[in-house]
């Protein structure tokens, strides 16, 4: 029986993360990820919770509890987007026990309940990821303004997070995240914090 927890917030590194990615990928495929698919992945979970200032009980994707999806929950304020307005509501999420298994369950959701928009993690593209994910229902907030984000998010992290010893992202990837960020209007303002 899935329990109502606490809601606890568990602030974490990027870089704690991008580890926790990178295990869980390596857990789940048998094999190493590319950088710029962690970095995608990192994006996401950077917009979606601040950066980790938001992040909640080790929910690194915002993701919504639903009855039978086997997890604990919390339940928070956020902001979703009825009609094209932004609406603060009390939703229930997903809750881990630690960053390890809301990194696991995170990877597994976005590859298996949002498959449409898994190719894109593994090409390294924001907005084709933004757009996929949007077409499948995982976000609310308007898809100019969450890819935006993420494109943000992605050169910002790719600054901070130091590489490990997986091959560096391409020279002509910043180029073309400029490019991705401008298609779809960087200047927008940031989405709510949990889609």
């Amino acid at each position: 029986m899935n329990k109502l927890l606490q809601l606890a917030r568990t602030i974490v590194q990027p870089s704690q993360v991008y580890l926790s990615l990178r295990d869980a990928w390596q857990a789940q495929l048998g094999e190493s990820p590319e950088r710029a698919s962690l970095l995608v992945l990192l994006s996401q979970w950077s917009l979606e919770t601040a950066n980790g200032a938001r992040c909640m009980n080790f929910n690194l994707g915002g993701i919504k509890h639903v009855d039978g999806d086997g997890c604990d929950y919390c339940e928070f304020l956020t902001v979703e987007y009825k009609n094209g307005q932004p609406i603060r509501m009390m939703l229930p999420f997903r809750a881990y026990p630690s960053l390890e298994a809301g990194a696991a369950d995170y990877l597994e959701l976005i590859r298996k309940r949002f498959a449409l928009a898994w190719p894109a993690v593994v090409t390294g593209q924001t907005a084709d990821f933004a757009h996929l994910l949007k077409l499948q229902g995982y976000y609310t907030a308007p898809e100019q303004d969450y890819a935006a984000g993420l494109a943000r998010c992605y050169r910002a992290l790719d600054a901070a997070v130091p590489p490990d010893t997986k091959p560096e992202l391409p020279a002509d990837r910043s180029e073309s995240l400029n490019k991705e960020a401008s298609a779809v209007g960087e200047e927008s303002p940031e989405p709510p914090a949990a889609a």
